[in-house]
């Protein structure tokens, strides 16, 4: 029997990122957020996070970072966001206006209920860019630009594999959306 020798370079500690985890009936998919962009969340297709549930508006609300903090604004939708898990606050609805739009600072653990849809505000290790070199047993070699190697257990393999899953879903239901639109419009012009 021949014995593995493993070689693990040290890594630098794991920067921790803003991610949205979103529960959608027995489905669940995470977002890692980028401090640079801006989402828009609603049931539109074109929105940043587009949430198919029909109780939610097609512009429901916004995401984005300012004054070192995440941000969620509901953008004078018609049935609110209700927002939980706050240490500082109590739960409370957030309903915009025409005139103003509500807003909550987001906080670790926070959720966002939206129509049928729950949004978790978590703060996750960032995942490095796969590029798997071997596998061996439960784990697998993954080299990031620096030249370090990092291990990743499968749990963390798995977690890459439910986010790319979430992704080809959702680009599925646009896919489908797209062939509705234009079904209906040959309809139309037959």
């Amino acid at each position: 029997m021949s014995k593995k020798i493993l070689t693990i370079r040290k890594q630098k500690p794991k920067k921790l990122v803003a991610n949205l985890v979103i529960y959608v009936g027995s489905r669940t998919e995470h977002i890692e957020l980028d401090q640079e962009k801006e989402y828009s969340v609603g049931r539109r297709t074109a929105s940043d996070i587009c949430l198919t549930d029909p109780t939610i508006s097609r512009i429901h609300g916004r995401l984005h970072y300012s004054e070192n903090a995440w941000k969620f604004e509901d953008l004078h939708s018609t049935n609110g966001t209700f927002v939980s898990g706050s240490e500082n606050d109590a739960d409370k609805i957030l309903h915009g206006t025409k005139d103003k739009e509500e807003s909550v600072v987001l906080e670790e653990g926070m959720v966002l209920e939206i129509g049928e849809t729950m949004i978790r505000f978590k703060y996750l290790p960032e995942l490095p860019k796969p590029d798997v070199k071997r596998k061996t047993d439960n784990l697998a070699y993954m080299s990031n630009p620096s030249d370090h190697y990092s291990m990743l257990s499968c749990e963390d393999i798995e977690k890459m594999i439910n986010i790319g899953q979430g992704w080809i879903a959702g680009l599925n239901d646009l896919l489908k959306d797209k062939q509705k639109e234009e079904e209906k419009s040959e309809s139309i012009s037959a």
